[in-house]
């Protein structure tokens, strides 16, 4: 926050020209909350579960090479399908902190004059303006929001972005999971593995599909940290 401050009071006047001061506050506000959460517990969380997998994948390897590379490679097609939904949910995470930012820059305005807001009784002029920023519910009819650009839209979209990513991971995790027990069974009848190697290989499996799961939950964190920062 404090080099947030500094670097917004070294900028040349054009630049408050161009962002009002309750984006700036809104800036120094929640997007920094949102950073310290990231650095605080997301990334550490990130990075102990995927420690863990990977500790996990080498066990596997040593168990049994064609099982740990059919595993491999889902954990690679999960990665690649799932990126571009994280940098999504990155530029959503964004657009978002820009707009509660220009809503912030409403409500500041109004109070820190509300002797001139009441004087012209713009109360309801200024309660618009506002919930024009934010996309009040009471006044849409259907759960779907409409194209204006407000918090809400965005926020769904942000929504829908992250349960889908969640919802990705688990499913497809889940699904590698079975696909490695068929192929393990097989390679039991041919006698390549032992049942107990194989009880062995799922467990490792299961850590990581759970590890997987939870480091996609934080790696959501870290994203939308990251629009924020920007």
């Amino acid at each position: 926050r404090c080099n947030l401050y500094k670097q917004i009071l070294y900028q040349e006047i054009s630049f408050f020209d161009e962002h009002k001061s309750g984006e700036l506050v809104s800036r120094l506000g929640s997007d920094t909350t949102l950073l310290q959460s990231v650095v605080s517990q997301s990334l550490p969380d990130f990075l102990a579960q995927f420690i863990k997998a990977i500790a996990a994948l080498i066990l596997m390897f040593y168990i049994s090479v064609k099982l740990a590379g059919l595993a491999l490679g889902g954990v690679v097609i999960i990665f690649l399908v799932s990126s571009p939904m994280g940098i999504l949910l990155g530029r959503l995470s964004k657009e978002y902190q820009d707009i509660l930012g220009e809503a912030q820059t409403c409500s500041t305005e109004a109070i820190g004059s509300m002797r001139t807001v009441q004087s012209f009784a713009a109360e309801s002029k200024e309660i618009n303006r506002y919930n024009s920023k934010i996309g009040n519910p009471d006044n849409i009819r259907r759960w779907f929001p409409p194209k204006e650009r407000t918090t809400y839209r965005v926020g769904f979209f942000k929504s829908m972005t992250q349960s889908g990513f969640f919802s990705f991971i688990f499913g497809m995790g889940f699904g590698f999971l079975n696909v490695t027990l068929w192929f393990g069974f097989w390679l039991v009848l041919q006698d390549e593995i032992t049942l107990g190697g194989l009880t062995a290989f799922n467990s490792y499996i299961i850590s990581i599909g759970f590890a997987m799961g939870q480091a996609a939950a934080s790696m959501s964190r870290v994203f939308e940290g990251l629009g924020a920062s920007g």
